[in-house]
């Protein structure tokens, strides 16, 4: 069952709107925390959409917060309360329907990406596992490329608005483009299972060059001590695509749902990048295969243990929210 309902922040006290997917059967199981784009909400969204399918094709729960809505105010873009709306919304949903010795898995694309790896390596101890795509993780260089771009100039505009202005007019203004930007902060992923994917035409068939996930998984391979899976060197199209003819990339079962051809695929510790023949798009199916690929190795780690008598799913009363 879908439904939009409000909870309280537990930061600022605002009633944040988010939507859920609860399942026929009330049981435990898996959460996912969906993220929208960059300038979506809490019910906007294709790939945002597209997560809630394939949650409710597995019985799983599902939330998609609203986080402060689009990333055009200071108050939204990876800013404390718009974190903190992620956090409460998936501590809503696990204390409403005790889910809290369940995985919690986190997706988004695009500026949900940028804000999915925000999340990561602000509260990785939150996370049994994240998927994104296409994401932004240096919000100053985007924003250099925005700017000089007619069809792209909106998202230097955007983040102006957020941050206080250019980068260069002011430290502070600086500041926050760097606090925002997960590159700052890579290195605390080391040890969450995370999935960085990016399409190789992104930047010319969309907005986010496929550099930006590139060097989120390079500073990963060298937190991890693993310098040598590390793609270095220049990164532009060409180079990547004469790379990719040169490598043989190994495909798993998860890419059986592939919707996109694998050019590259690296690991370093709990972390893979995918460098995709595509352009600025998300996969769904292929997150939730990574999802469900995590599930079933924590699965033979765990000793079965059997739920109960399911009852049905009820949904919560829109003026609820967690107490802490």
């Amino acid at each position: 069952m879908f439904t939009a309902l409000k909870i309280t922040s537990t930061l600022d006290w605002h009633r944040q709107p988010i939507q859920v997917y609860v399942p026929e059967v009330q049981e435990p199981r898996p959460l996912v925390v969906i993220l929208h784009g960059w300038r979506g909400n809490y019910r906007k969204g294709r790939f945002a959409a597209e997560c809630l399918k394939e949650c409710a094709r597995r019985g799983w729960y599902g939330v998609q917060p609203n986080f402060r809505g689009p990333n055009n105010r200071p108050e939204a873009c990876a800013s404390p309360p718009a974190m903190q709306d992620v956090f409460d919304a998936a501590d809503w949903m696990a204390q409403r329907f005790q889910l809290e010795d369940q995985p919690c898995y986190l997706v988004g694309a695009s500026g949900g990406g940028h804000m999915g790896l925000m999340l990561t390596v602000q509260a990785p101890e939150r996370w049994s596992g994240v998927s994104v795509w296409a994401s932004v993780t240096d919000l100053a260089q985007w924003h250099a490329e925005c700017a000089t771009s007619k069809r792209w100039a909106h998202y230097a505009r955007d983040l102006e608005a957020v941050c206080g202005g250019p980068p260069g007019v002011s430290p502070d203004v600086d500041a926050q483009y760097t606090l925002r930007s997960p590159l700052t902060f890579m290195k605390n992923a080391r040890g969450v299972p995370l999935d960085i994917n990016h399409g190789i035409n992104d930047g010319q068939k969309g907005s986010v060059p496929p550099y930006h996930s590139l060097r989120a998984f390079n500073l990963l391979a060298l937190a991890y001590d693993m310098p040598d899976v590390a793609l270095t060197g220049t990164l532009d199209r060409d180079a990547l695509r004469k790379l990719a003819a040169r490598e043989t990339s190994l495909l798993d079962v998860v890419d059986a749902v592939r919707q996109h051809t694998v050019l590259i695929r690296r690991r370093a510790g709990s972390a893979r990048f995918t460098l995709f023949d595509g352009g600025h798009v998300g996969d769904a199916a292929a997150a939730f295969a990574w999802f469900e690929s995590l599930q079933e190795n924590r699965t033979t780690n765990l000793t079965a243990t059997p739920h109960g008598n399911a009852q049905p799913s009820s949904l919560p009363p829109s003026d609820s929210h967690p107490s802490r």
